[in-house]
């Protein structure tokens, strides 16, 4: 059972393991690693925000069939491409998914690529609802001119200007937008009643971005083949505003040729990789370290 702790009131909340990285870094494996030494103990919650979507499982370096038999996972392949959500739906999703397995007896592995997704789990921010009002007025707005917008009304959330947001990353300046002409913001939603301890797997820079190579090549004929399914089913959706989308369009479009893809998909996932480390290091660590080191810290929530 997940170890419990006490809190001033006198209630006893758990603690849950969370094992954070970059893209690449071995999350997954890691994982499947704790599974061998922990039959039936642990159960996955995934926390990415991409891998949410199914059909882009290759695209979104989502866990494979194999990788999700060897251990439970939940909240991965779970909406349909055509499906909005928000870091609030997910927040709810993954309280019902971790009260589960609690429940079963089991410990919840909360598995951070988006490390928004994990802000919003251990805060108390809570979802705006902006209104279709609002929603329509950027909607309004050519996307190629949304960044110029938000330059103009909240110049300090873009990275260029110190912010967390790029230039290029279409739905967070959406969002952005929406924020900036809400009219009002809600009260804070309740804190979860968890613990959250975290577990940074560590890898060094340059054999991160070895692999970071070699995955981008074995990926692409897959990514292709789902964009294209995808795109033709469903249009623009909010699945491909995955990470690569935008590439393999212009590929498809002829843009450039196919080692040119890999290449611009394997320095698109190195930028993000180095986005990821730089949020991770905001986050309170309690260890950081190799799959072993990790597989080694975990026992003490099987054996608090």
């Amino acid at each position: 059972m997940s170890e419990n702790i006490e809190t001033q009131t006198g209630l006893s909340i758990p603690k849950i393991p969370v094992l954070m990285g970059p893209t690449g870094s071995g999350k997954t494996a890691a994982s499947v690693q704790v599974a061998s030494v922990y039959p039936d103990r642990f159960e996955v919650v995934n926390c990415d925000s991409r891998q949410l979507y199914r059909g882009l499982e290759i695209t979104t370096a989502a866990p494979d069939n194999l990788e999700r038999k060897a251990i439970v996972h939940h909240l991965v392949s779970t909406l349909g491409p055509e499906q909005e959500t928000t870091a609030y739906a997910y927040r709810n999703a993954a309280r019902q998914a971790i009260d589960g397995i609690l429940e079963r007896n089991r410990i919840p592995l909360l598995v951070v690529g988006t490390g928004f997704y994990f802000k919003v789990l251990r805060t108390n921010l809570t979802e705006l609802d902006v209104g279709e009002e609002v929603k329509a007025r950027v909607r309004a707005i050519p996307e190629s001119r949304r960044a110029q917008e938000l330059r103009q009304i909240r110049p300090d959330l873009l990275a260029e200007a110190g912010g967390k947001i790029h230039s290029n990353d279409a739905y967070r300046i959406e969002r952005a937008l929406q924020m900036a002409f809400a009219p009002v913001r809600p009260e804070p939603a309740p804190a979860l009643p968890f613990s959250f301890r975290a577990f940074y797997l560590d890898i060094p820079v340059e054999q991160l971005t070895q692999r970071l190579f070699e995955r981008a090549g074995g990926m692409i004929d897959g990514m292709i083949g789902e964009i294209r399914a995808v795109h033709a089913e469903f249009g623009d959706c909010p699945g491909l505003r995955s990470l690569g989308v935008q590439l393999v369009r212009e590929f498809l479009a002829g843009q450039f040729s196919r080692e040119e893809l890999i290449e611009k998909v394997w320095i698109s996932h190195r930028q993000y990789a180095k986005r990821q480390r730089t949020w991770f290091r905001r986050e309170i660590i309690e260890r950081s370290g190799s799959v072993a080191d990790f597989v080694a810290w975990v026992r003490l929530f099987v054996d608090p």
